[in-house]
Parts: C-alpha cells; structure tokens; sequence
C-alpha cells in the first residue's frame, strides 16, 4: 500500500510510536497487545506561565540573519541569531496524560504471528490488530479538535479503558468497566 508503514512488533519506546496530530492535539500510538497506550499531548499545556520577553526586537533585526543564512556565513548567522533569542530557560510542551485500553490482559506483552500494526499516512490512521481478535483504529480530527479510538472485537474487552494524567501516581483512576 503506498503512504502505508508496516510494522510486526509494538513501539519498544516513545521514538517507535506511530505519531498522529492536527497541529493542536497530537497522539502517540504503542501499538502494544493485551493493553494499548496512547500518549496524548495539547498545545495549550506548557512548563511555565506568560512571561514578558526581555529581549525586544523589530522584524527589520531578521534581514541581517537572513542575508547571513543566503551568504552561507553560518557562524554570523548563528551569532545573529542567538542575539533575538531570550537568555531565560525556553518552556516546554507537557504531555496531557494518557489512555490505555485493556482489551487482553492475558495477552499484554505478547506477540502472535498475526500482529501487525500500521501507518495511513493519507489517511492519518494508525492500526493495531493483535492477531487475537482484536483491532484499534486511531485518528486525530482536525475538524473536531479530538483523537478517537475505533476498537472492533470478537468479543468485547472487560475493561474498556483507563485514561491516566502525568500525575497518576498521586492520584487515584477510575478504570471506565463495561456494565
């Protein structure tokens, strides 16, 4: 399939996910069996609050770095470039949390023959079939600004899903159970 990634093993870390995102909320799938994580993060959540920039500059204080960048004098550019940059500590994106879906306990951590996870690049669907029975499909919408699991089974999981925050380890989850 063109614009497809194939892959018969689960992400080993974060570098092997498949990443999906509509510019705001961005999605990182495991692919894992028994249990899947997706990690979820959101412009909006950052380190630090407002800060006021200590260092002003004009838009005319860019054409210098720009004719250095096109002269190929990289060590001016850089020099020029570094002089517009704040002298404080950058702030960083947080992560919102994440959701696992226990679909087969007894399945988490193993590998059948069968599984395979893939990347719709045109599509923007990531795909996790365990090979069990089990299937995830997983988008992020830009027209509803929200990620949203697909799941089909031959039969349905006893538990659902538990989303959990960075901070799940002072604070307790409630597992969604079904009936």
């Amino acid at each position: 399939m063109r614009h497809t990634l194939q892959i018969d093993t689960p992400a080993d870390g974060f570098a092997d996910c498949y990443l999906l995102g509509n510019g705001a909320l961005g999605a990182a799938v495991h692919g894992r069996t028994g249990t899947e994580r997706v990690d979820l993060n959101l412009d909006t959540l950052w380190s630090g609050g407002p800060a006021a920039p200590r260092v002003w500059c004009d838009p005319g204080d860019v054409a210098p770095l720009r004719a250095a960048v096109a002269a190929g004098d990289h060590r001016r550019a850089d020099e020029l470039a570094r002089a517009l940059q704040s002298d404080r500590w950058v702030q960083a994106f947080q992560p919102l949390g994440w959701i696992e879906w226990e679909h087969d306990r007894a399945q988490s951590g193993k590998n059948s023959a069968a599984y395979r996870r893939s990347l719709d690049m045109s599509a923007a669907v990531a795909v996790t079939d365990a090979g069990t029975g089990v299937r995830l499909e997983i988008f992020v919408s830009a027209v509803d600004d929200c990620s949203s699991p697909a799941p089909t089974a031959r039969r349905p999981p006893r538990r659902c899903c538990a989303a959990r925050t960075p901070c799940a380890r002072r604070r307790p989850h409630s597992p969604v159970s079904r009936g």
